[in-house]
């Protein structure tokens, strides 16, 4: 979908055709390239996997900023270059999801992933989806509920991580950037993941 002018093609309710939504979904994975990306992803080892998922996301956000913002390359360069005030990927997620380029559901899921990478890159080796922590903070991602109407439940935390790393990459964080404003519903409010609020972090 070039414009997207209807989210709902792109983020549908999944009624009544799930079929043809996820036929679609596989469409925008390789309309947008995320298949390659995805095709690695998934064959990392579990600490890999989380620290790349949220890098590939963090470059996303990144690229969301730099359009959605005003001004030119210096001043963009001086907020979102990795030493800067917009620099890290918490500040990307605070600030896309302040200026309306989020909906709530991304930013929730967003700050989980922020979390679940960096637990891993502060552990030793050993550390893996299945640790009680880590499968905590995968039960709490809002995302992957989409995949489970589509016949595709996640069935372990690894899954259900990969799964919220794929929707972001392939439909919020493009949606996003392809509006260029304020999103006020990227989901129906009749959605299973607008019942939580997001989780606030440091």
């Amino acid at each position: 979908m070039s414009d997207m002018k209807n989210l709902e093609v792109d983020f549908p309710s999944l009624e009544p055709e799930p079929d043809e939504y996820a036929a679609r979904f596989q469409a925008l994975v390789k309309e947008r390239n995320v298949d390659v990306f995805l095709s690695e992803f998934q064959q990392e080892t579990d600490r890999a996997a989380a620290v790349l998922g949220a890098a590939y996301l963090d470059r996303a956000l990144e690229h969301l900023l730099r359009k959605r913002l005003l001004g030119g390359n210096k001043l963009k360069d001086e907020l979102l270059n990795t030493d800067k005030p917009l620099g890290s990927f918490s500040a990307r997620i605070k600030v896309a999801f302040a200026v309306g380029s989020l909906h709530k559901a991304a930013y929730h899921d967003l700050e989980i992933i922020r979390r679940i990478r960096n637990e891993f890159a502060h552990q030793t080796m050993g550390f893996s989806f299945q640790r009680p922590e880590i499968v905590s903070r995968c039960e709490q991602l809002q995302l992957p509920v989409w995949f489970s109407q589509i016949g595709l439940p996640a069935t372990d935390s690894r899954i259900r991580f990969n799964y919220a790393v794929t929707i972001l990459a392939t439909l919020l964080i493009p949606a996003a950037e392809a509006m260029g404003g304020t999103i006020k519903s990227m989901v129906g409010e009749s959605e299973p993941w607008n019942t939580a609020r997001p989780e606030q972090g440091s």
